[in-house]
């Protein structure tokens, strides 16, 4: 038989929950502005058709961590809401793996 968790610790938890959904929110800012920033390089020198598609890729990612984000945060919530608890592998690790593949796309086409 699981202990019951105290309201307070309940309360704690989701705050937690929150605050990783926040620090989520914060790494889709950042790839959307570092989008935005390298395609307004790239008007501002009128050159280099190369950083096109890394700007619309930061977006692209950008878009996508927020969904990943959303949903993990909804269901992390309800999971905590149950008294359960799931780390999370899966998302660091993908961000990860595209950052990498963004880099090593980005330095053979420039």
């Amino acid at each position: 038989m699981e202990p019951k968790a105290s309201q307070a610790g309940k309360h704690l938890d989701q705050t937690a929950n929150q605050r990783t959904y926040l620090a989520w929110y914060r790494t889709v800012l950042t790839f959307m502005l570092l989008g935005i920033g390298i395609q307004v390089f790239q008007i501002h020198l009128h050159k280099s058709t190369a950083i096109q598609p890394a700007s619309f890729t930061l977006l692209i990612l950008g878009v996508v961590t927020l969904v990943y984000a959303g949903r993990r945060a909804r269901r992390q919530s309800r999971l905590l809401a149950e008294g359960k608890f799931e780390p999370n592998r899966l998302g660091p690790a993908l961000i990860a793996g595209m950052l990498i593949v963004l880099v090593l796309v980005g330095s053979l086409l420039l």
